[in-house]
């Protein structure tokens, strides 16, 4: 379930809007960044997160969500019925799709406790070896205890 949501995640983040200070021409370097500061914010909080797991939410809102073109994905997801939809039917998708993203990348990152990872700029599912051409896909990986990891996207 956690590989599954973190797939989502970094696909989700992978079309990145232009959110911060880091390369803009380079994807890798963004998706480097917000994962250095998500994950570093998580690291530092544990006190309040552990008090208040809902907290997640703001750390997914305020870390994750301004690289995620929501109505981009949101279409993806609806797919043929988004041109069925009336306008204001829309809106309402994507404001619950917002919140749906927040609670789901708060689950996944609930299971965070000091884990590492790895975004690995094209390179083959389970073979992370940090070639820098930005033409081939992307993947990463989260070794998980006892392995050397498993790809992730």
């Amino acid at each position: 379930m956690f590989k599954r949501l973190m797939m989502v995640a970094l696909l989700v983040i992978a079309p990145l809007s232009a959110a911060t200070a880091a390369d803009q021409t380079n994807p890798y370097k963004l998706m480097n960044e917000a994962a250095q500061k998500t994950f570093d914010r998580l690291k530092n909080e544990q006190p309040k997160i552990r008090a208040n797991p809902d907290y997640l939410r703001d750390v997914v809102d305020q870390e994750l969500l301004p690289y995620v073109q929501v109505k981009y994905a949101g279409a993806l997801v609806l797919g043929r019925y988004y041109r069925e939809a009336t306008p204001a039917q829309r809106d309402a998708y994507f404001a619950a799709f917002r919140e749906y993203l927040k609670q789901a990348y708060g689950q996944a990152l609930a299971m965070y406790h000091g884990q590492t990872y790895q975004i690995c700029a094209g390179t083959t599912a389970g073979q992370c070896d940090h070639r820098a051409d930005p033409c081939d896909d992307h993947r990463s990986e989260w070794p998980s205890s006892g392995s050397t990891g498993f790809p992730v996207a």
